[in-house]
């Protein structure tokens, strides 16, 4: 697949997956289950960027160990997937008036965040971005629910990818 395409695709065409296993299907997906990290973002699920971002930032940061062994996917999602939109201009039930979160997905903790076991119930994914002092570092799109994956292929590995870039 050509950088250039890979840039230009539609938001759910053109999401993307770093995965150490050389043949990635939706069958032998990375683990989904989904445990809480910090309190804004999961740890488990499928993990998507939008286009090249993640190899962006792995680059910039100097973030990307093993680069030999990391493999690039083209993720298709269902259109219809039922994504939760983390954004804080989000029209969503995930945010009340003026910014508040939504008690519906609190945890009930001393960190307090958010508890991905009752969205995991609810949605398929979430989409969250970068808010300035977020734990996100490129807008990403976590799938919980497999089964609104339509399509795995494979792009390249990534020191080819880094190559054409």
């Amino acid at each position: 697949m050509e950088i250039r395409k890979i840039l230009n695709e539609s938001y759910y065409d053109g999401l993307y997956h770093l995965s150490s296993n050389p043949r990635l299907t939706i069958d032998k997906m990375d683990n989904t289950a989904i445990k809480n990290y910090i309190p804004d973002k999961p740890y488990g699920g499928l993990w998507l960027a939008k286009g090249l971002s993640w190899i962006r930032w792995g680059i910039r940061e100097n973030f990307l160990a093993d680069i030999e062994n990391l493999h690039l996917y083209r993720v298709k999602i269902d259109p219809k997937a039922k994504i939760m939109d983390m954004r804080e201009t989000s029209t969503d039930i995930w945010l009340e008036p003026k910014g508040r979160k939504n008690q519906k997905f609190k945890k009930n903790d001393i960190l307090g965040g958010t508890d991905f076991e009752k969205v995991k119930k609810e949605y398929d994914g979430v989409r969250a971005y970068n808010f300035g002092h977020s734990t996100y570092d490129v807008p990403s799109v976590v799938i919980f629910n497999k089964s609104v994956i339509q399509s795995i292929d494979y792009v390249n590995n990534l020191v080819d990818v880094i190559r054409k870039m």
